[in-house]
């Protein structure tokens, strides 16, 4: 495929490296031997120097290994993205004709351009008259306990972090009895990036709601913290998501998201 075609060039770069490292301490040995100054290594000495080297190899043969399987995995991520972006976009330019007359906080219940409040859909009594805001599509949570979603987090204010990975997992999914339109939620979020040559990354607690009305997952900002995520779903696997300050309207961050063991 094209995407894949375009990191080849990468990977032939990445191998020729490798080979050029094996013909380097190839070249390293013969000069040493030149330079003995007539003296002879002992066997053990061979041995062990060669252990050293080997050794060597074998890691930058691993590291070499673990970001071509991540870079692969990015791959297949975006292309799965790609695949469901054209659907998205299509349903959101949709609900956004039929629900131009309703407010932020109102869901529209069809083309008749009816309007419901969000803290009523999913409360198991039909509010619009076609019932849109009781349909099953509609009152299905994405956020399950266990689902662990990835994409690539593009900074562009509030934090000086370079392009990297962000990791979302749904550690708590629970519904209270007296309030079924929102499902409350805790999620363990990481964010990775590379600094030079070395790879940083951490993890914070979050807690927040699935909001049935607009497909749409908060999460407040951690303790000690003042960022937090909003995700608006377009698929059962796909969301774009903004991270923000906590009370200012400047974005911080976008990414999309896609639900893992769906990005092949």
């Amino acid at each position: 495929c094209a995407v894949t075609m375009r990191y080849l060039p990468l990977l032939l770069v990445s191998l020729a490296l490798v080979a050029e490292g094996y013909r380097d301490d190839s070249s390293s040995e013969e000069d040493d031997d030149d330079q003995g100054c007539g003296g002879r290594e002992s066997l053990g000495d061979l041995a062990a120097r060669a252990a050293s080297r080997i050794d060597a190899q074998a890691f930058r043969l691993e590291r070499l290994t673990r970001k071509l399987e991540k870079l692969q995995g990015q791959v297949d991520e975006v292309e799965y993205a790609n695949e469901l972006d054209h659907t998205g976009s299509i349903q959101a330019r949709i609900e956004h004709l039929e629900g131009g007359e309703c407010h932020q906080d109102e869901f529209t219940c069809g083309r008749d351009h009816e309007c419901t409040s969000d803290l009523v859909v999913c409360d198991h009594y039909e509010d619009c008259h076609n019932g849109h805001d009781e349909d099953v599509e509609v009152c299905t949570c994405r956020t399950k306990t266990g689902d662990v979603f990835h994409g690539h987090v593009r900074w562009t204010a509030c934090r000086a972090y370079p392009e990297g990975e962000l990791t979302i997992t749904i550690t708590r999914n629970e519904v209270l009895d007296y309030f079924n339109p929102r499902v409350w939620v805790s999620a363990s979020v990481k964010i990775e990036h590379d600094e030079g040559r070395q790879h940083i990354g951490h993890a914070e607690s979050h807690d927040g709601y699935y909001n049935y009305g607009h497909r749409r997952l908060v999460l407040q900002p951690a303790e000690g913290d003042h960022l937090g995520i909003k995700c608006e779903f377009f698929s059962d696997d796909l969301a774009d998501c903004v991270i923000s300050e906590e009370g200012a309207s400047t974005d911080c961050a976008h990414v999309r998201i896609v639900r893992e063991g769906h990005g092949h």
